[in-house]
């Protein structure tokens, strides 16, 4: 979890708290798709923005105590306010190195949802039958990944 958290963090220049929770859920949904087994063994709970890590405020609170990451509130110019979260001081010292197949997912995940703001990446999980289908606050069921928009490209041949 803290491996992919960094990862997305140094990879995509504004990461917020909404828009990490959703990268998170297509990183873990597509990577089970493609491999049987989630990324980062996380459960998502079904919450009005989205989908959500289950015990992401434990989660968080770790992250932020170990140095992996930190989170800084901002204000924006619609006058909102959010989290950022970015690379903390002890990241590199994660004691867990993604292996290829892990990248593969996450690239597909930054270049297809990096750039899109928290609202837009928000709306398109919303779109989502594992999101439609699983009851407010319900933890939506990793067999859901089959039904998702997205779709990894077939790995490169050997």
């Amino acid at each position: 979890y803290a491996a992919v958290v960094a990862w997305f963090c140094k990879e995509i220049q504004v990461v917020t708290q909404t828009k990490l929770y959703k990268l998170l859920f297509y990183a873990d949904y597509l990577y089970f798709r493609a491999n049987a087994v989630s990324l980062t063994g996380a459960l998502y709970r079904k919450m009005p923005y989205g989908p959500v890590p289950v015990g992401f405020n434990e989660l968080r609170s770790r992250l932020e105590a170990e140095d992996y990451v930190t989170v800084q509130e901002r204000v924006y110019q619609n006058g909102n306010t959010g989290e950022e979260f970015a690379l903390g001081p002890k990241a590199e010292a994660i004691p867990y190195r993604l292996v290829p197949e892990e990248e593969r997912v996450l690239r597909f995940v930054r270049d297809k949802l990096g750039a899109m703001t928290p609202s837009k990446i928000s709306d398109l999980s919303h779109g989502e039958k594992a999101w439609q289908d699983t009851p407010l606050k319900g933890i939506i069921s990793y067999e859901k990944a089959l039904t998702l928009s997205l779709a990894l490209p077939d790995r490169p041949a050997p």
